[in-house]
């Protein structure tokens, strides 16, 4: 530790080189560390991230029927590039990448923090920069989806590039000369890019585009580059996104297929919206105090478990920044300290207000809100600077974002879900067919997910859900017989298979001990027998049947725990056979074949079954 502490203390951290080799290490270090999470498992990876690209590319729209469920219609082209290198790429290498890509959101804020902290004394010109920038990516949902497929953290980096543009313009903004205008319409295409490649992200076409009003100038200035760059918003989302709205548009009559069926009528799905409004604030009182409720209890705002402090922090100083302001102005006094304004430090802060409301208000849903959360170290900084004195503002921001990144990284942060790695990311034993063009395969529920399964499959092969998440309107049903009629040919069902893990597990422990030699004791089996009893594992020690590797003993799960996965599977199996007859799809559960499936080192298999359409019997 002595060592480390005097290499830090070596370094000049207040040197523009260290600007140019952080911007490059940073983002390295983002990729091992993506590598060693491991291989990406997360849900919508196995249900749609994954199935979406493989159906872009091999013209898959017009022969399934939401084997992803409704997420099957969401735009593919984020998924493009993951699904490619997962096909020719070692799995590993995959990882790296998206470590690496991701990390790019530190020179973003880097770049931001340099823009907005132009004005710092000599002193502290580079460091503070670099110190709220690496405190930008030690925020907990950047972290929790660092190097995975779900696309937040990659088109954050969309958000946090139109940001960018916009502060380092924002001098020349009020006076309007060509190469600002050609910034605002760069700025707007980028976030609408992001937009268009994730719905989710127009939170922050709209934070970006209102926050414009902060900018100096008449009234008719403020609206005209907020309109020029709302029409690069457009263009943005025409670029990532046109080309699929169309498609749905052709296709279903529905840009947002299936969403707003009630505006868009198609007979496939339910007038009814899918908007998730389960994670709102509930009421008045929640959504005051939201920065704070999501902090104590992270599952209100997700599903999984995160510890931060920094956006309870930020309101706290965004209302007492108010109140001084208030006072201020009543007492038709000037505020004893602030910033120049306006300036782009102003722009953040709005950016950052005005996405959390909108945010807030539309999703509360924490994966959603990284573009503005890695800003919040930056803006906490800003903050403090306007309400504290400028020694004090120093001190308390040295403090308090400290503390916020140390909540963050040992509070622990739970990630979406990741497995060992293999040489390739996924594989999967797949069924032979002699007609693959004229066969239909049903999958059943989305509870595990088996979008990822498909691409394994030959494309000609049409892959219709049942009782997924799609929502079903009056004419799913007679779609769905209809494609099996079309199509001619035999009738599968890709079925759920309860995996017996702790069997699974035991058989790994069984190798290794008996790699070091364990299991070949006599005494030591013994042992084992008595603390596995006395400790009431979920397990027993059984003689072992003679084994080349001469073990004596190996560890077996109980049957009580046999008994119950059987029960799970039969309980599966009932409940598929139950989904497939309100279908009129008879199943023969004789024909029934347990296939390995693998998301990197991970066994995941499932059961293929052959069915019958009640019509053809």
């Amino acid at each position: 530790m002595a060592k480390v502490a005097a290499w830090m203390r070596s370094i000049d951290w207040n040197a523009a080189k260290l600007h140019r080799r952080a911007s490059v290490a940073v983002p390295l270090l983002f990729g091992l560390i993506s590598l060693w999470l491991g291989q990406d498992s997360n849900w919508d990876l196995g249900n749609y991230h994954r199935y979406n690209a493989f159906a872009l590319l091999d013209g898959k729209v017009g022969i399934d029927l939401a084997p992803a469920g409704m997420q099957s219609y969401f735009n593919p082209l984020l998924d493009v590039p993951y699904y490619l290198m997962t096909k020719y790429w070692p799995a590993p290498l995959v990882g790296f990448v998206m470590g690496v890509v991701h990390g790019l959101t530190f020179v973003l804020v880097l770049g931001i923090a340099k823009a907005v902290c132009s004005e710092l004394r000599d002193e502290d010109r580079y460091r503070v920069p670099l110190f709220l920038a690496a405190a930008g990516v030690l925020t907990v949902n950047f972290l929790s989806g660092l190097g995975n497929s779900m696309g937040d953290d990659t088109t954050a980096l969309f958000v946090l590039a139109s940001m960018l543009t916009v502060v380092r313009q924002w001098g020349e903004l009020g006076v309007w000369p060509s190469r600002a205008v050609r910034a605002m319409v760069v700025a707007g295409m980028l976030v609408g890019a992001g937009a268009g490649l994730k719905l989710t992200n127009a939170t922050y076409a709209v934070a970006l585009c209102a926050s414009l009003y902060v900018v100096s100038g008449s009234l008719w200035t403020r609206i005209r580059i907020a309109f020029v760059f709302g029409v690069g918003v457009l263009l943005g989302m025409a670029v990532t996104g046109g080309y699929w709205f169309w498609t749905m548009w052709h296709t279903f009559g529905n840009p947002l297929f299936p969403q707003f069926g009630s505006t868009f009528p198609n007979p496939l799905a339910s007038a009814g919206g899918v908007a998730d409004t389960s994670w709102l604030p509930k009421n008045v009182r929640e959504t005051l105090l939201w920065p704070f409720i999501i902090s104590l209890n992270s599952l209100r705002a997700g599903q999984v478990r995160l510890h931060q402090i920094v956006w309870p922090v930020a309101y706290v100083l965004f209302v007492w920044w108010a109140i001084k302001a208030l006072i201020s102005v009543s007492r038709r006094e000037a505020p004893a300290r602030s910033a120049p304004s306006p300036s782009p430090g102003a722009y953040v802060l709005a950016c950052v207000a005005i996405g959390f409301v909108v945010w807030m208000k539309l999703f509360s849903i924490f994966r959603y809100i990284v573009a503005i959360e890695v800003l919040t170290p930056l803006a906490i900084w800003l903050l403090l600077n306007r309400v504290l004195s400028e020694a004090a503002a120093r001190r308390w921001a040295s403090y308090v974002i400290v503390a916020a990144s140390a909540v963050a990284l040992f509070g622990g942060v739970q990630t979406w879900g990741h497995e060992p790695w293999a040489s390739q990311a996924f594989s999967v034993d797949v069924p032979r067919f002699d007609d693959p063009l004229h066969t239909t395969v049903l999958v059943v529920d989305q509870q595990p997910t088996y979008g990822w399964v498909v691409p394994a499959f030959p494309p000609s092969i049409a892959f219709v859900s049942v009782k997924g998440s799609f929502p079903e309107g009056s004419g799913y049903a007679a779609r769905v017989r209809q494609i099996i009629d079309s199509r001619g040919g035999p009738t599968y069902a890709l079925v759920p298979f309860a995996l017996d893990w702790r069997a699974r597990s035991l058989e790994r422990i069984n190798h290794r001990l008996t790699a070091v030699g364990v299991l070949q004791n006599a005494g030591v089996c013994s042992f084992a027998t008595r603390m596995v009893d006395s400790l009431h594992m979920h397990a027993m020690v059984v003689p072992a049947a003679a084994t080349p590797d001469g073990r004596r003993c190996e560890l077996t799960e109980r049957t009580s725990d046999r008994q119950s996965i059987l029960a799970q599977d039969n309980a599966l199996m009932e409940h598929t056979v139950e989904i497939l007859s309100n279908y009129r799809v008879q199943l023969d559960p004789s024909s029934c074949s347990i296939r390995n499936a693998f998301v990197g080192g991970s066994l995941s298999p499932y059961r293929f079954c052959r069915v019958t359409p009640a019509w053809h019997a």
